[in-house]
């Protein structure tokens, strides 16, 4: 080979241990070397194919996609798709993945779709500038004859980015491109990636999302139809005249059938053609059906050119390598990738190659010349065909035709067992391997997993892509070996790997592997949680996923695993909840749920999950402070984080302090093991003391939290770096507090090194951080006076936080805060119009967090506005040039002569004055005019002095500058007196008047107002003296002196309708209005007040229309009428905002918001105090904005909002307490304890009543202290601490005692209800009777009727039905006084079933369907549906069947509409046994099986086995035995988990029926057999007894008579011991009959007498008379006569004693023949004789024949002397 210009194509250049990523259809070597490699862009070469004969030398250069050899064919629907994707006009920014496996053709549908956007048919403004990324650092080194880009000048239409093998790079360095300037500009971006897999991009669109950007996949399908027109083309083109030269192309047929699965492959397809073509120029035709086979082909190819090289060499051409050696070397170099000299010489050193290292580089080289020329060991392309070779080449496969090499087996060992090589190899070798082990089952389990087993460390260095290519074997694994995806996941094999892999993690987040590890943990996360049944350990394994997730950047994902795993661990403690294990672990779930919350601008909820996660450690620490101290720490570290955020500072400050002495107690019992939290612990703690003033404390914090980081970043650098910049960083911040800039410049100038350098590796974690510290460095520049310098690093932090706020990555909140920092130093250079446009920006964007969050805390959104309110430079200077023509005009003054006029000097002088203050310069104001002033009197001109002094006092007082406006005044006032001038010195008064109410002197200002009214009153001037009236009345107003204001406001109307005096009534409308308002006359209030706001609306005036309409609000909240009041708030609130009155605006919309809750609007209410929180906050009212937050609480509380709740009232209470307003505190923590309760978070509840009641007690609020006192027994009560609520209870009794018994009855009625609870009902029936006088005295009938009703509880409990059945029906009458049908409804159902407790049915049936009725007017149709089925029992209780389906029927389907399953399942059991009442059994089985259905979605197994036993029973009567059969061992199995061993007992008696049915005897006696012992062992006599009865009569028809006998014998014990004796008599007559099989005849008879005795005992003799009978006849066929003797006896005298003679005759004759059959003919004669004589007597025939040829044996007998003695 003399010529090889090499491929024409452009390459980026990278320095060993970096990245090559190759633009236009090439491939990438990926180096973990992270942190190194800084993605560039460059433009996209225009494509070029080599020249052809350097193509033909091998194969794998004509199927390289870089070579473009092939024209592009097909893919016409993506193409059309990306088009759509790239001309979309709603987006700016937007990235799509092309996703398909090796050989898809994606790269060269990318490179196609690149050149169709910038071609040049296309008009100017409609072509994309086209660009490809890769890394920094490199000179295009495009190979000899490459292209260049083209001219792309005038592209007008966007930027076309396209990232070829994106899947490859890692997280940080794609989020790191897409910062890139070049793709955050003001014109449509599309990033186009290219990869394999799809796993690794959910963590980048999670960011994208964030970014606000577009993102979306094309998986590209599998080709179908233009398979044969692909394979054509690429068979023509490869025939063409400058490859193969063949003449004709049309009669080649490819090789094999492309119907086969992988030739859904652009690339299987090409390879097809190629080798179709390439026989058939050798005159061959192959028949190769596998994608492998053409490999194997294309490979033979290959090794032909190494060996015609090889030929040549020994010609005299430089190439001395044989083939099978060059073999092992390109093996080599698909794991190396294209790597620098040392290290490929190294490889091949380490590999023992025959040839010398050197020679193989060269050789190798030239085969396959590097892109870059500094680079050796360029791997064989395509990838797939590389894949292939290394699974040819391996050992394992069955490939007869390719001969392995054994040598190949430990290559990739070898590699990287290397240390030197590990590092630069691993992740490329490591992906190939798994990318090739996904179609060559042998790599993977002969090569690769053994190495991952054995080194599963050679994972975590081979990095993040690696990892992920990993993790989808498992994918890959399912759906080429398993044939189904669900099985990925369970794959032993996988499985092993990934676990092994998992065990080498790192214990904590690592930037470069999160996003791999994410891949594989999920994988089996996956698996775990598909065969975990603990709830434990699946909440476990939510729990790493939400952290996992979390380090991956996925954290909108990793919200949902974090809250279920705290919802599992919640359903563990219900089933467990004294189960401290599980406690902590939610603790720890909550207080990670919230992280993940705050993580995602949730803060509401993150705060309120976290306060539980520490009530809840708490509670641990208490039993097992140890043991539970570490949960502790971690919630308290969560909540001072959390409470800093939302101004608390005290409050986070205490518990950071806390967790920061648990860390310490810790870090002292394990020093090396805890130094690292201990130091993040010491670092929030000196955070939170700088944020409370504690700067000396926070000092010392923050030094030794530097300083342990520093010493842990010496052994764990990679972990530490972020913590130690972190600690630098608040070490500059606390040095700066105390202005020890020097040293803290030095450690913020290290902090910002060291997060430059982060941010650079992963600009998404690092950036907020970095913004951050330069805007510490910015302060710090400027506080050493290097004002300018701060500049430039502010910027760069405004700079970074806009880009992410845009992008989604952060809140607002750090955008203006940078944006402040920016406005501040602007301002402070001089740069006003720049300054006021970023404080403007920063202002808007803290008004949006604000109003989002209004429990927040933001101190820096007051500064800017005081800024934005600060003069502007144009102001300023006109104020100097006042105060210069001032200081002239005073020095004119100084230097007139006496005599001269000054008039017109003092009035310029004056007025200049007026000049001063209107420009903010009030002391030279004050001077000018006093100056003034002063001239004229000394020229004894007084009033003109006076004239001076009310004008500037007019103008000062505008401005709101009362004490200077009050002091001119009474100048003023003064001078006119001396004058004489009343009518002015009355002005003055009025002036002053108006200046002494800002100053809130009310009592000065009425004082002066009223002067000036009697002034104006003797000068007639009525019109002024309404208007002095009205400035009177408004300071006794000021003055809360409202009985005088009503006055003077009364005769202020009276002077202005008496004399139509001028001026507006307005004012004293108004004033008169809100002074009755005040004393309480709220009904007279309402007429003036609208006569104010009409009097207002008809001036125009918008601010005294909206007070007008806020007292007139007030009333009407006052007298209840709430919907009036509703659009009086609206309107004044409208009017604040017109007028740009925010503190008015946030107070109507506080009130407003007020309303709406007693309305019930309460979302309306929610929006509205949230708005009043964020007005009142902004204009500094902080008792405003508390109570705002406060009544925002309680919106949110009946919005059913509990999180925000509890965090607007925690902060309400906290501005309270620093106001030290403990009357507003306590009002904030009721709130915050009512949405606790409501949350049922009832153990906090508690702790903030008692807060609050302390609160109230110590303000003497004995109300609320009541009220208080009531929530916290119902806390009690909702926690089952009864004892600790009827003493809240109590507590709150002696108050309503003490206060006017009012709600008396009520407390009552809790405390009766907590003595039910606490089953002392005899003083819970005192008690409620004593509540229901009460309130029926009282007229709170609904209280009677409650007390009525809990009265009937505690009667019911006392088993006293029938008293309980009158309380129900004083109860009902009660309420329906009330009119409450709800409470009516609900009585009247418990009335019917107490009625059907003791059998009154038809009233039962009465009261349900009356329950039903009302139920149904309420429109309450679940309720309806209950009472219906309570009228369904009652029906079927009292056998009227048919009316019972009907209501049964009604009742399942009201159940149904509603949704209610449960409620569906009781109606339906009960329905069931109606109908199978009814013998509607078919019907009956149906309603059975939908009730087991509907329990068994509702998760109540007891119901399910209930509904199964009458399954069961329907069955059995139905004779369907086999069906029966699984209905009770279904039911049998249910009762035994959940622990009701006597109904699994009964279910067993029943199957035992249903097995007999079947003829199955033997397994009917062992479940008999199994009921009777679980009767035993619970001790339930009756069952036992049955059970063994049963069992007895099966093993007597097994024939089993011993087993029989003894089951017969414990049944009768069993009877015996529950006295049940007519069931012991049977069974003793039972066991007679076993014992006589047996053959125990004896005491077959002792038992049978025993029976018979026990049945006259609880029968009467009639019954023992029959029993004995039975006997006889059972016993008589067996010649035993001596046996029957006792019986017959016995039985005669049972007879005798039941009077009845007939059977006392058969007695007779029966004994007699049982006698002479004993040959006792002694005793036979007389007994023949009675029986003679009975028979004749009674006139049985048949017996007397019997007896009397017995008697004539028994008298031959006697003759004969063949007789017994006995």
């Amino acid at each position: 080979m003399t010529e090889n210009p090499g491929p024409s194509v452009n390459y980026l250049r990278s320095g060993e241990g970096s990245a090559i990523v190759v633009g236009d259809g090439g491939t990438a070597t990926a180096i973990n070397v992270y942190g190194t490699r800084v993605p560039a862009i460059e433009p996209l070469p225009a494509p070029s194919a080599p020249r052809s004969a350097w193509l033909m030398t091998q194969p794998s250069r004509l199927l390289d996609a870089r070579s473009h050899v092939v024209p592009f064919v097909g893919r016409e629907a993506e193409l059309e798709r990306l088009r759509r994707w790239r001309d979309d006009p709603g987006t700016r920014l937007s990235v799509l993945l092309v996703h398909a496996p090796g050989g898809q053709g994606k790269t060269r549908l990318a490179t196609e779709f690149a050149e169709q956007s910038r071609s040049t048919e296309l008009p100017v403004g409609e072509r994309w500038l086209v660009r490809q990324a890769g890394f920094r650092g490199v000179v295009g080194a495009a190979a000899p004859d490459g292209p260049s880009a083209p001219d792309e000048a005038g592209a007008g239409a966007g930027v076309l980015l396209v990232v070829d093998y994106a899947d490859r790079w890692a997280h940080s360095e794609l989020a790191r491109l897409l910062s890139d300037p070049v793709l955050n500009q003001d014109r449509p971006t599309r990033v186009l990636l290219v990869g394999r897999t799809v796993r690794w991009f959910a963590a980048l669109r999670g960011e994208l999302g964030e970014r606000r950007a577009d993102s979306d996949d094309l998986l590209l399908p599998s080709l179908a139809a233009d398979r044969a027109r692909m394979f054509a083309a690429a068979r023509d083109r490869y025939g063409a005249a400058d490859l193969y030269g063949l003449s004709d192309t049309a009669d080649i047929e490819p090789p094999g059938s492309l119907d086969h699965r992988d030739f859904g492959l652009t690339l299987n397809l090409h390879m097809a053609a190629l080798v179709a073509v390439d026989a058939h120029a050798d005159g061959k035709k192959p028949s190769l059906t596998e994608p492998h086979e053409l490999s194997a082909y294309l490979l033979d190819r290959e090794r032909l050119a190494w060996q015609r090289l090889y030929d040549a060499g020994k010609q005299g051409q430089t190439y001395r390598t044989d083939p099978d050696v060059m073999a092992q070397t390109v093996f080599t170099s698909v794991l190396t990738g294209a790597v620098g000299h040392f290290t490929g010489k190294r490889a091949l050193q380490t590999l023992d190659l025959p040839e010398h290292s050197g020679y193989l580089l060269k050789d190798h080289r030239f085969c396959y010349p590097p892109a870059d020329r500094s680079l050796v060991l360029e791997p064989l392309y395509p990838d797939r065909l590389a894949e292939d070779f290394l699974g040819l080449l391996t050992p394992g496969h069955d490939i007869t035709s390719y001969e392995p090499d054994p040598w190949a087996s430990d290559v990739p060992g070898a590699l990287t067992a290397e240390e030197d090589l590990r590092t630069v190899i691993a992740p490329r070798a490591v992906t190939f391997l798994a990318s090739a082990a996904g179609r060559w089952a042998h790599v993977r389990e002969n090569v690769l997993f053994p190495l991952l087993l054995d080194d599963p460390d050679l994972a975590i260095t081979a990095g993040s892509p690696a990892l992920t290519t990993l993790a989808g074997l498992a994918d890959i694994k399912a759906q080429g070996f398993q044939g189904s995806p669900d099985a990925a996941a369970t794959d032993p094999e996988v499985l092993a790997v990934l676990e092994a892999v998992e065990s080498r993690f790192p214990a904590g987040s690592d930037v470069n592997l999160d996003i791999g590890i994410l891949a594989v943990m999920e994988v089996l996360i996956a698996h775990r949680l598909a065969v975990a049944t603990d709830l434990g350990e699946r909440a476990g394994l939510y729990s790493t996923l939400a952290w996992r997730r979390t380090n991956a950047g996925r954290r909108e994902e990793a919200v949902g695993p974090a809250g279920k795993a705290v919802a599992l661990y919640r359903e563990l403690i219900e089933a467990d909840p004294g189960n401290l294990g599980h406690l902590g672990r939610l603790a720890t779930a909550l207080a990670d749920h919230g992280d993940r919350l705050s993580d995602v601008d949730r803060p509401e909820e993150a705060l309120f999950l976290t306060e539980e996660a520490v009530a809840i450690s708490r509670r641990l620490t208490a039993a097992d402070p140890i043991a539970h101290r570490h949960t502790l720490r971690k919630a308290l570290t969560s909540l001072g984080n959390r409470l800093q955020g939302h101004g608390r500072p005290e409050e986070a400050l205490a518990a950071t302090r806390e967790a920061t002495d648990l860390h310490r107690q810790t870090a002292a019992e394990d020093p090396a093991g805890h130094r690292s939290a201990l130091a993040g612990a010491l670092g929030n703690l000196s955070l939170r003391l700088t944020d409370a003033g504690r700067r000396e404390e926070a000092l010392e914090a923050a030094r030794e939290t530097a300083d342990l980081h520093r010493q842990l970043a010496v052994v764990h650098p990679g972990a530490e770096r972020p913590h130690l910049a972190a600690a630098l960083n608040n070490l500059g911040r606390s040095l700066l507090e105390l202005d020890r800039t020097d040293e803290g410049l030095d450690a913020v100038r290290e902090a910002t090194g060291l997060f430059r350098e982060l941010a650079e590796a992963n600009p998404t974690a690092y950036r907020p951080d970095l913004s951050k510290v330069l805007l510490n460095l910015g302060e710090f520049l400027v506080r050493v006076g290097r004002a300018n310098e701060a500049l430039a690093p502010i910027q760069e932090a405004v700079d970074i936080q806009r880009q992410l706020a845009e992008d989604g990555f952060n809140s607002p909140l750090a955008l203006a805060n940078a944006l402040n920092s920016l406005g501040r130093r602007l301002w402070d250079l001089d740069r006003e119009e720049e300054a006021v446009a970023f404080t403007q920006e920063a202002a808007d964007l803290y008004r949006q967090v604000a109003v989002a969050h209004p429990a927040l805390d933001l101190p820096a959104y007051a500064e800017v506005m005081h800024r934005l309110s600060l003069p502007r430079k144009e102001r300023r200077e006109k104020a100097l040039a006042a105060v210069e023509k001032a200081a002239d005009l005073r020095r004119r003054l100084d230097a007139a002569a006496p005599g001269t006029d000054l008039t017109e000097l003092t009035k310029s002088l004056a007025e200049l004055g007026e000049v001063l203050a209107g420009l903010g310069r009030f002391g030279e104001a004050v001077t000018a005019v006093e100056r003034a002033a002063d001239a004229r009197l000394d020229s004894g001109d007084e009033k003109g002095a006076a004239d001076l002094f009310l004008n500037f006092a007019g103008t000062v007082v505008n401005l709101r500058r009362f004490e200077d406006a009050a002091t001119a005044s009474e100048r003023a006032v003064g001078l006119y007196r001396r004058a004489g001038d009343r009518a002015l010195e009355a002005a003055a008064l009025t002036n002053l008047s108006n200046a002494l109410s800002r100053l809130e002197r009310a009592v000065d200002a009425a004082d002066a107002a009223g002067r000036a009214a009697a002034i104006y009153r003797e000068t007639g001037e009525r019109h002024l003296e309404t208007a002095a009236l009205t400035n009177q009345s408004n300071a006794l107003t000021a003055a809360e002196r409202y009985e005088e204001t009503v006055t003077v406001s009364r005769r202020a109307l009276d002077v202005f309708e008496e004399h139509e005096a001028g001026g507006s009534q307005g004012p004293p409308l108004h004033n008169l209005g809100h002074a009755l308002l005040r004393l309480g006359r709220f009904e007279e209030s309402l007429d003036p007040t609208r006569r104010a706001a009409a009097v207002y609306r008809e001036k125009g005036n918008r601010s005294s229309e909206a007070d007008s309409l806020t007292n007139l609000g007030d009333a009407l909240y006052e007298l209840k009428r709430y919907e009036d009041a509703v659009p009086v708030y609206e309107r004044s609130a409208a009017l604040r905002l017109e007028i740009g009155d925010p503190a008015g605006e946030g107070r109507a919309l506080g009130r407003l918001g007020v309303v709406l809750v007693e309305v019930g609007r309460f979302e309306e209410a929610v929006t509205a105090c949230q708005k009043a929180a964020v007005l009142l906050g902004g204009t500094g009212n902080r008792d405003g904005e508390a109570r705002a937050l406060a009544n925002l609480g309680g919106a949110c509380v009946r919005a059913a909002r509990f999180a925000e709740a509890a965090t607007a009232c925690g902060k309400a209470a906290s501005v309270f307490r620093e106001a030290g307003n403990h009357s507003g505190e306590a009002d904030a923590l009721s709130n915050r304890g009512e949405a606790l309760t409501k949350a049922e978070r009832y153990e906090e509840a508690v702790a903030v009543c008692e807060q609050a009641l302390a609160l109230y007690r110590e303000t003497g609020n004995r109300p609320r202290d009541r009220a208080l006192l009531h929530a916290l027994g119902t806390n009690f009560l909702s926690m089952d601490r009864y004892d600790e609520a009827v003493s809240a209870y109590e507590r709150e009794l002696v108050i309503c005692r003490e206060t006017g018994r009012d709600r008396e009855g009520n407390v009552l009625l809790s405390i009766g209800l907590c003595l039910v609870y606490l089953e002392r009902y005899e003083r819970a029936v005192a008690v409620s009777e004593e509540a229901a006088a009460i309130c029926r005295a009282s007229g709170d009938r609904g209280g009677e009727g409650a007390a009525w009703e809990c009265l009937g509880t505690a009667l019911v409990k006392s088993d006293r039905t029938q008293e309980a059945i009158a309380a129900r029906t004083r109860a009902v009458a009660a309420f329906r006084a009330a009119g409450e049908p709800k409470s009516e409804a609900t009585s009247t159902g418990e009335l019917g079933n107490d009625l059907g407790r003791l059998g009154r049915y038809a009233e039962s049936v009465a009261a349900s369907r009356r329950a039903a009725e009302l139920f149904r007017e309420l429109g309450d149709g679940a309720k309806e549906a209950k009472a219906l089925d309570n009228v369904a029992l009652g029906l079927e209780s009292s056998g009227r069947h048919e009316e019972a389906v009907a209501a049964g029927t009604r009742a399942v389907a009201l159940f149904r509409e509603r949704g209610d399953g449960h409620g569906e399942a009781d109606a339906l059991r009960n329905l069931s046994l109606a109908l199978a009442s009814l013998a509607r059994r078919k019907e009956a089985i149906t309603a059975a099986r939908r009730s087991i259905i509907c329990y068994q979605e509702s998760g109540d197994q007891r119901g399910e086995s209930l509904s199964l036993y009458n399954l069961g029973e329907f069955l059995l009567d139905e004779e369907r035995y086999e069906d029966a059969i699984p209905a009770y061992v279904r039911t049998a199995d249910i009762m035994r988990r959940l622990g009701f061993p006597s109904l699994q007992a009964s279910a067993f008696l029943n199957l035992a029926r249903a097995l007999k049915g079947l003829g199955r005897l033997k397994e009917t006696i062992a479940v008999l057999r199994q009921a009777a012992d679980i009767y035993a062992e619970i001790r339930e006599g009756d069952g036992e007894g049955k059970a063994r009865l049963h069992l007895g009569h099966h093993l007597m028809e097994a024939r089993r008579y011993e087993e029989a006998a003894d089951a017969y014998l414990r049944s009768a014990t069993a009877y015996g011991t529950i006295g049940a004796q007519g069931h012991q008599g049977t069974a003793l007559l039972a066991l007679s009959k076993a014992l006589w099989k047996e053959g125990r005849y004896e005491e077959a008879v002792t038992f049978g007498v025993r029976g018979a005795d026990l049945y006259e005992s609880v029968q009467g003799p009639a019954a023992a008379v029959y029993a004995l009978f039975e006997l006889a006849n059972e016993f008589a066929p067996y010649g035993r006569p001596q046996e029957l003797i006792p019986l017959m006896r016995r039985c005669r005298e049972a007879c005798r004693d039941s009077g009845d003679g007939l059977r006392e005759s058969w007695a007779l004759v029966l004994l007699g023949g049982a006698l002479v059959d004993s040959m006792r003919y002694t005793e036979a004669v007389p007994a023949n004789q009675q029986a003679v004589t009975a028979c004749r007597t009674l006139g049985n025939a048949q017996g007397l024949r019997h007896a009397q040829s017995q008697l004539e044996k028994a008298e031959r007998g006697l003759r004969w002397g063949d007789h017994r003695q006995y």
